[in-house]
């Protein structure tokens, strides 16, 4: 099972004070931000959208994608959505949505 699934960056997109843009480039997903688990036992994982437009581009720069948390069930499968918890800057006018398992998520 895949706890996020591939992001595909919008084509167009850049970063600031850059000129490239994105065209046919995922999103580079960074799982180990951690784990959570919260006062009623629901194990959350988080992870990290960031975007490298080039093999020099940091993904970690603040420009990517987003943070995202799912909750991991006990059962498959997982909770059928994946949500948005802080968007990059750079990202305020693209609408965030994944499909996971036929699925629209929600973005908070």
């Amino acid at each position: 099972m895949t706890l996020f699934p591939i992001y595909r960056v919008p084509d167009g997109y850049t970063k600031p004070g850059r000129t490239d843009k994105a065209k046919d480039l995922d999103a580079i997903m960074h799982q180990r931000v951690g784990f959570y688990v919260s006062k009623s036992g629901r194990l959350i994982a988080m992870g990290n959208y960031g975007v490298a437009l080039d093999k020099k581009d940091d993904p970690n720069d603040g420009n990517g994608i987003g943070r995202v948390v799912r909750e991991i069930k006990r059962t498959v499968p997982s909770a059928p959505f994946i949500s948005f918890i802080i968007t990059m800057r750079s990202m305020k006018r693209i609408p965030l949505i994944l499909i996971l398992n036929g699925v629209k998520t929600r973005s908070l």
